[in-house]
């Protein structure tokens, strides 16, 4: 359950984890989004936001916060080190957020246009393992999350100016030196404190009241 500061409960965030309960969810994931929920709610509160009515601006600007904002520190003694959440962490409960608030619209809490921002179509260029693309691709679209950190996938290998000398030199054709030119040119990082090149496609970005 989800009560505000006076214990009373909030009847519609109770009522979707009532849903999530219903759907035969395990216990721990129903512990999890009531944290998130409860979360989302708190910011809400504190920075006057309509939780029932938020702009993307405000949703955005909650993701922002939830990677700048300190989580309170596991030790209560003087000197404890900050703690941050992670962009990845940030991602998980915005998609919380994303499907109360897609419940709540379906129970006529929320109004729709909300909800039709909070996804856009997105082509799939390049399919994951096992994707069914269909007879004539139409599955290559799918509604991505429109609030979302780009973070990076994990398994990619990151190569200094020299490493990619190096791999370049190695080529034994001339199309391998153009195509690995072309793989780290298109992807290049370009950040101040860390000038490095990705050798393949990869997704980088940023996204805290205190709790998960």
């Amino acid at each position: 359950m989800v009560v505000d500061e006076d214990f009373g409960l909030h009847v519609e965030a109770c009522a979707y984890l009532a849903g999530v309960r219903g759907a035969g969810r395990a216990f721990n994931t129903e512990k999890t989004y009531a944290g998130r929920i409860a979360l989302y709610l708190s910011y809400c509160t504190g920075y006057g936001v309509d939780w029932s009515s938020p702009s993307l601006a405000q949703l955005m600007a909650m993701m922002r916060w939830l990677v700048d904002e300190p989580m309170r520190p596991r030790s209560r003694r003087p000197g404890a080190t900050a703690r941050y959440r992670s962009e990845d962490t940030a991602n998980k409960i915005m998609g919380t957020v994303g499907e109360f608030l897609s419940w709540c619209c379906l129970q006529g809490w929320v109004p729709p246009t909300l909800v039709n921002a909070l996804s856009r179509p997105k082509y799939l260029r390049f399919l994951p393992a096992g994707f069914d693309a269909g007879e004539d691709g139409q599955n290559r679209t799918v509604m991505a999350r429109t609030i979302k950190f780009r973070v990076a996938v994990p398994g990619y290998e990151w190569l200094s100016d020299e490493e990619i000398a190096v791999l370049l030199g190695l080529a034994r054709h001339a199309r391998d030196v153009t195509c690995q030119k072309r793989s780290s040119r298109s992807d290049l990082v370009k950040e101040a404190d860390n000038p490095r090149w990705p050798v393949q496609v990869v997704h980088h970005g940023h996204a805290t009241p205190h709790g998960q």
